[in-house]
């Protein structure tokens, strides 16, 4: 049973963060139906690009003809992204802040909204907080 508020990294450079270390909770249950309040604060980066948890708009035609092979092409790059125990079908962006309650219970996995297989150009983290809503 998690104790909310809990405040967690969740680092750029990794396709799936849904556990951590100490000083850390090392994961983060959600009940279903129960809505959450999720805040995200910080700066990581896409190669070069810095970005909010609230993800950035493509820069060039590059990014943008890469668009639909970002993880939720409908998300912006970067974005903060949730779903409950690596489930898809419920990914979800949370951004900078986002009121969710998810329809199932589970652990929250979350990511920087990308592509698949560039996550290692990818630095620095941001910091989660999640509480009930």
């Amino acid at each position: 049973m998690t104790m909310f508020p809990v405040s967690v990294p969740i680092d750029a450079d990794l396709r799936w963060v849904d556990r951590w270390a100490p000083p850390y909770v090392p994961e983060v249950l959600l009940e279903a139906n129960t809505p959450y309040r999720f805040s995200a604060v910080g700066t990581w980066r896409d190669a070069s690009i810095a970005s909010s948890p609230d993800g950035y708009s493509s820069t060039n035609l590059v990014l943008r003809l890469a668009e639909s092979w970002r993880r939720v092409p409908t998300a912006p790059w970067f974005a903060l992204v949730g779903t409950v125990d690596r489930d898809t079908s419920l990914l979800t962006p949370i951004g900078a802040g986002a009121k969710i309650a998810f329809p199932k219970s589970g652990k929250l996995s979350c990511f920087a909204n990308d592509v698949c297989f560039m996550y290692f150009n990818n630095r620095g983290s941001v910091m989660l907080t999640v509480d009930r809503a």
